[in-house]
């Protein structure tokens, strides 16, 4: 209790500093005119009893430097000292100060900027439910383009039934183009990018609604009611944030579209599936109307507890030969294989080497920054060394320089 009351009233006299200094100054002038006029009832004159008080007192700057360390907070008195020389020298030194400040402002610019990338791809987990879980399924085929690295429909559908190291396999339609929707109704048309997912996307990836709710089965179907899931930069560019949205109609290339919910601000479809692309809307596809296009589904699995990506892969290497493009046509095999990828090596995986080589190399810029930064500080204060000279201080009867003064 009574640290705690020193500390306050510290705090305190930190804050009252002008008052308690005049305060100090008044009890030592006080002080001394005591000590001189004592002096000078002994019979001494007015000069030597003054300078017998100011003998017998001691140094008065440093008495008063010990009485303000002991009521204040001495390190924030020094560091406002420090600051505000620091700020002066600056002001005198315009063109130093100047220069200092665009070298550092690049080099910790560059720094964080790329940070940002590496923490996000690399560094940070997928802000998604348990994303260790999700597994990205690919082709092992090298050569066909995106075409080769998705699936039909029908063999979407067939995978679904026949796996069993998955909770729940989804995908989405990975030929959309950026552009691909316009907002109608509000003067000028609005381009956005609208992406179809599969009716199950959304709840393999864990990923809830801040408003509203996901797809259901029957909007998957054909002929259904047309609905679309706003993403939350969307919902607070062109909306106002406005929740009254939900449920409202909005009408994309002339059609009527239903809004049944709004994705958090977390989910970017972007930095996990497509770095750098950007979507604002989303559609439930629709199978029934993709099944002859071809391989377009690009798939996501969310293994079964217990199951490990090696188990997975043992199933995947029976299950896909055996997947055909089209139930339709059987003749038409697809000639699959699957191979399953975590879903944050997946992210990473290609960029990894690249972003850890950029971090190192804007490292090694700021590293030269900081060198040059020194170099100059250095020319600076070799310039003043004449100046450091005069100040250093002298130990009379010593016969040189007071290397401990």
């Amino acid at each position: 209790m009574g640290a705690l009351r020193e500390g306050l009233q510290r705090v305190r006299s930190f804050f009252q500093r002008e008052q308690r200094d005049l305060e100090l100054d008044a009890e030592v002038t006080a002080h001394l005119e005591f000590s001189v006029e004592e002096n000078l009832r002994r019979g001494m004159s007015a000069e030597e009893a003054r300078r017998q008080a100011l003998i017998r007192f001691g140094g008065v700057m440093q008495a008063k430097e010990q009485q303000r360390e002991v009521r204040g907070l001495p390190w924030l008195d020094v560091l406002l000292q420090d600051l505000r020389y620091t700020f002066r020298t600056l002001r005198r030194d315009r063109g130093f100060a100047l220069i200092a400040v665009i070298i550092l402002g690049l080099g910790i610019g560059a720094n964080i900027a790329v940070f940002s990338v590496v923490n996000t791809i690399l560094l940070r987990p997928l802000p998604l439910h348990n994303p260790q879980e999700l597994v990205r399924i690919l082709s092992k085929k090298t050569t066909g383009g995106e075409s080769s690295m998705t699936y039909s429909a029908d063999a979407t559908e067939e995978f679904q039934r026949r796996n069993r190291s998955f909770q729940a396999v989804t995908g989405y339609f990975a030929f959309s183009s950026s552009d691909n929707f316009k907002l109608m109704g509000n003067g000028q048309p609005l381009p956005l990018t609208g992406l179809s997912v599969a009716g199950n996307f959304f709840q393999t990836l864990g990923v809830q609604p801040s408003l509203g709710r996901l797809f259901t089965a029957e909007e998957s179907l054909h002929n259904s009611r047309p609905v679309v899931l706003l993403s939350h930069a969307l919902w607070k560019r062109q909306f106002a944030s406005n929740p009254g949205i939900v449920g409202q109609g909005i009408d994309l290339n002339g059609t009527p579209f239903t809004v049944i919910g709004v994705l958090p601000d977390s989910f970017d479809f972007g930095s996990i599936f497509a770095p750098g692309s950007k979507v604002d809307l989303y559609s439930p596809v629709i199978f029934d109307d993709i099944r002859d296009e071809g391989n377009t589904m690009a798939l996501v699995g969310r293994l079964q507890p217990g199951v490990s990506l090696a188990q997975a892969q043992a199933e995947a290497d029976l299950l896909f030969p055996s997947l055909h493009i089209s139930l339709k046509h059987p003749e038409y095999g697809g000639d699959y294989t699957g191979r399953l990828l975590g879903l944050k090596d997946y992210v990473s995986g290609k960029l990894r080497q690249s972003l850890i080589a950029l971090w190192c190399a804007v490292g090694l810029i700021l590293l030269i920054v900081c060198v040059n930064l020194s170099n100059l500080l250095l020319a600076r204060g070799a310039a003043r060394s004449k100046e450091f000279a005069m100040r250093r201080p002298w130990a009379p009867g010593v016969g040189g320089w007071c290397a401990s003064c």
